[in-house]
This record gives structure tokens, C-alpha cells and sequence, in this order.
């Protein structure tokens, strides 16, 4: 349901559909290309403070939008944000969201 009240934002995967099977919910999201945070960090090691910079205005915008809607992630880690081939950052699951509203 939060995927769905966030509606469209280049940075959310999109979500195409949902249902449950066996007390199981099963996402169909769009599939995001590049790598996690986390695998960046690994091969990088640390970062620069300008690096860091570009990470927080890259994904600032997008967090602003999700509390806008009354969301909370719940779960922001290096694994949950993908850096695509373009260099912009995509939040991932929201499988621990929390609905404000």
C-alpha cells in the first residue's frame, strides 16, 4: 500500500503489482540496474566528504518526497540504495515502511 500511495518518483522502483500466497506477500517491482551502496563501498572503501555530499544531495530529495506522503523507510542502509549506471541513487524496500497517515 505505501508503494502505491507514494505513486511515481524516479528514485522508488515501480511498483507493478502485489498479492499474497500462503500468508506470503510477493512484490513485482521494476528492476533497478547497478550496484548497492554497500558493493560500491566495498570496492571504494572510504569516501571523500565530497562523495558523501553527493550522496546526500542525490538522495535528500527523495526522502523529503516520502515523508511528504507520510511515509517513513524505516530501513536505510548501503544495501537498500542502488547507484544506477548514471550515477542517480534509487531507494529500495520499503518492507519495513511505516504509514503515517
Amino acid at each position: 500500500r505505501q508503494l502505491q500511495q507514494l505513486g511515481h518518483h524516479p528514485q522508488i522502483p515501480a511498483l507493478s503489482a502485489y498479492f499474497s500466497e500462503n500468508n506470503q506477500l510477493y512484490l513485482i517491482q521494476q528492476y533497478i540496474e547497478g550496484e548497492t551502496l554497500d558493493q560500491i563501498l566495498q570496492k571504494q572503501g572510504v569516501w571523500t566528504e565530497q562523495q558523501v555530499k553527493e550522496l546526500l544531495i542525490s538522495l535528500l530529495p527523495v526522502l523529503k518526497f516520502i515523508h511528504q506522503q507520510k511515509v517513513i523507510h524505516r530501513d536505510l542502509k548501503p544495501d537498500n540504495i542502488i547507484r544506477r549506471g548514471n550515477g542517480e541513487y534509487v531507494l529500495i524496500d520499503f518492507g519495513v515502511a511505516k504509514d503515517l497517515s
